[in-house]
């Protein structure tokens, strides 16, 4: 293995061991779901945008950027496309796995972000 492939695998295992990760019964839907939620999570961070708010992500998934405390323009449009993306992946995840297999497998990722968020407001 030559020392840049080296370098490359161990940067990407520090990063994968550097980011939180939630377990899922269901490999590839609890991937993709992960995914997104992870980076909504530091986007609204940057934002400041309480997350955990279901009206503030109404507002924010219909483009209303007043809910950020913080000026933001261009996480807040990423942002929103990512939660738009994430309500068609929960929708065609519903579609093939059912209402309860879904919940199941969105339960632990909705908790991590709430322990996440809890930290980053006390």
């Amino acid at each position: 293995m030559t020392a840049l492939a080296l370098l490359r695998r161990t940067t990407i295992v520090d990063d994968i061991e550097n980011t939180p990760k939630v377990k899922t019964k269901n490999k590839y839907w609890g991937r993709q779901i992960d995914a997104v939620v992870g980076e909504i999570s530091k986007l609204a961070i940057a934002c400041d945008v309480d997350i955990l708010d279901p009206n503030v992500v109404s507002k924010a998934a219909r483009g209303d950027e007043s809910v950020c405390k913080r000026k933001n323009t261009a996480a807040f449009k990423r942002l929103h496309d990512l939660l738009l993306v994430l309500f068609t992946l929960g929708g065609k995840t519903i579609d093939r796995m059912g209402e309860a297999d879904f919940a199941a497998l969105t339960a632990p990722v909705l908790e991590k972000l709430r322990e996440l968020r809890g930290q980053k407001k006390s």
